[in-house]
């Protein structure tokens, strides 16, 4: 019998949305590994093509499934095409819609709508109910678009399962709307879906296009410029920000451009700032990356699953196996991905009724909440961390409407600062002047290192030590007069430099002692005995008394 999470997954849009990076990757890895090329479609695409000149402009495509779940139900469906239609996880009058047709906006059907009003504002609304085989159906869907994709170009950066970014390649420059025609032409013959594409020279001004590009639009649409679109078209404007630039005569995208950095910092700050004139001018964002080695190769950080329907327990015992429910969950997504990974923490998510909080009108819906997260290192397992999380919610256990839980991920060699040959403490234990040690001294076995913690107060009460494994690490950099300094989490990290002969570390470690954190006047300073450096010096480093540090020395 399936698990509750497992069920859920099983017909929940949300969790098959927030899955579609780990099947895209697997798609896109197979039909790279064997393409399959239609001979009519580059046929009709080598109709198009003219020899660049190295003066082509450099065109990005932004394309969108125009209504994915609903396209998908309609293909193959022919009494679902041309009515209005609507997709939702369930079937009874208290689910809520979670895409509509075209046709069933122009009654007022809307995302998030309770079914029950939905079918107030359109009568004959048919009903499409997600399911295994409704999912299926769009994995399907969703190789052969990228087939068609991958034989037009390689250079893509998908955005979501019915979203993607492409670079268009410059034998279609001189004709890239007639080329954007013949990609659309072919995905609704292969797929019977029909999307829109966006042209333009970044790929903010491609995003742009394409809601011009919509229907009632043409389906492809090349924006020339931003300077005439309204403010609020652009990321990170909304309702309130929008009425901020407003007060300043800033309606229009020409009106960032010609607004200097510092009077749009007073008025939205300087992060976004920065990212309103970048997106007001076109310029490409940063965090693009096209090609499919750049998608492949990019590396999960964390694992999610949560479950917020029908989450109604009574006891902590309910809680405990819910929570080891998700964990199977996340487990199963862990052993899957091929990076291999190593896992980090684990963090807990709840969703707490608010007070006062009615019953939501959606069946089993969580409605109003408030969050509470509690994270613990990983060390026995997903589901036992979670637990041992779980351990210090102090609040009313039937008030639970939602649970989560995310796997925190990291990688071998991932921090570009640690050297190769110097990341390990027998490294640093067997060099005497900061340069590399010989091959020999790499392979000798290292001294242990001890700490010890010094209490500043007078009174008799024990200090409570906890355990941490120490890595230090030697600074490329000889001529480095300073300590390098980093936050990380345990195991704590120590960053050395040299100057004048003198090795001096620093750890920003914030898991004080139980007497130092009862009592922020206290020092409390950790002294690492090497007997490799019987020359150096004591060497205490002052600092401001509000920061939760640790003082190093070494002796």
């Amino acid at each position: 019998m399936a698990s509750k999470a497992a069920s859920y997954a099983e017909t929940s849009r949300l969790s098959f949305l927030g899955t579609w990076k780990n099947r895209l990757r697997e798609i896109v890895s197979s039909e790279m590994g064997n393409p399959v090329h239609d001979p009519m479609f580059e046929a009709e695409l080598r109709a198009v093509e003219e020899e660049s000149d190295g003066l082509d402009e450099n065109f990005v495509f932004h394309i969108d499934v125009d209504c994915f779940f609903v396209s998908a139900a309609r293909a193959g469906n022919p009494s679902l095409q041309n009515i209005p239609v609507a997709v939702t996880s369930g079937g009874d009058s208290h689910s809520d819609i979670c895409t509509a047709s075209y046709e069933a906006r122009k009654f007022g059907v809307r995302k998030g709508m309770l079914l029950s009003k939905a079918r107030l504002q359109c009568p004959h609304l048919s009903i499409v109910r997600t399911s295994p085989e409704l999912f299926k159906k769009l994995n399907d869907i969703t190789r052969v678009m990228y087939r068609v994709f991958l034989q037009y170009s390689t250079d893509i950066h998908p955005l979501s399962c019915d979203e993607l970014l492409m670079r268009v390649p410059k034998r279609y420059s001189k004709n890239v709307i007639e080329s954007g025609k013949i990609l659309r032409q072919m995905i609704l013959k292969k797929t019977g879906c029909p999307v829109s594409i966006g042209i333009g020279l970044s790929s903010i001004m491609a995003r742009l296009s394409t809601q011009f590009a919509k229907p009632p639009g043409e389906g492809v649409h090349q924006l020339q410029s931003l300077r005439d679109l309204p403010v609020r078209s652009l990321t990170g404007v909304g309702r309130v920000m929008e009425q901020k630039l407003s007060a300043a005569n800033i309606t229009k995208c020409q009106h960032i451009s010609q607004t200097d950095e510092e009077t749009l910092k007073k008025l939205v700050g300087g992060v976004l700032a920065r990212k309103l004139q970048a997106m007001a001018s076109g310029q490409e964002a940063s965090d693009i990356q096209f090609g499919v080695s750049s998608f492949l190769e990019q590396k999960p950080q964390s694992i999610s699953r949560n479950l917020n329907w029908a989450i109604r327990p009574n006891e902590r015992s309910d809680v405990d196996v819910i929570i080891r429910d998700i964990c199977s969950q996340v487990h199963h997504s862990f052993v899957s991905v091929e990076s291999k990974p190593i896992p980090h923490k684990v963090t807990l998510k709840l969703l707490i009724r608010a007070k006062d909080a009615p019953e939501p009108l959606k069946r089993f819906g969580h409605g109003k909440v408030t969050p509470w997260t509690a994270s613990s290192s990983y060390r026995l397992g997903i589901a036992e961390s979670a637990i041992e999380a779980f351990s210090s919610f102090n609040g009313q256990v039937d008030q639970i409407r939602g649970i989560g839980v995310t796997l925190h991920l990291k990688y071998k060699h991932e921090d570009k600062r640690v050297k190769d040959g110097c990341n390990t403490i027998d490294r640093f234990l067997h060099s005497n002047s900061g340069k590399q040690p010989s091959g020999a001294a790499r392979n000798k076995e290292s001294k242990p290192v001890e700490m010890l913690v010094i209490d500043d107060d007078d009174d008799d009460d024990d200090d409570v030590v906890e355990e941490e494994e120490f890595e230090l690490f030697h600074s490329s950099d000889s001529s480095i007069d300073d300590v390098h300094t980093q936050s990380y989490s345990s195991p704590t990290q120590f960053f050395c430099s040299q100057s004048d002969g003198v090795k001096r570390f620093k750890t920003n470690s914030t898991k004080p002692t139980t007497r130092a954190n009862n009592r922020n006047k206290n020092t409390v300073t950790e002294v690492i005995d090497i007997d490799a450096l019987p020359d150096s010096p004591k060497r205490r480093k002052q600092r401001p008394a509000n920061r939760k540090q640790r003082d190093v020395t070494i002796v």
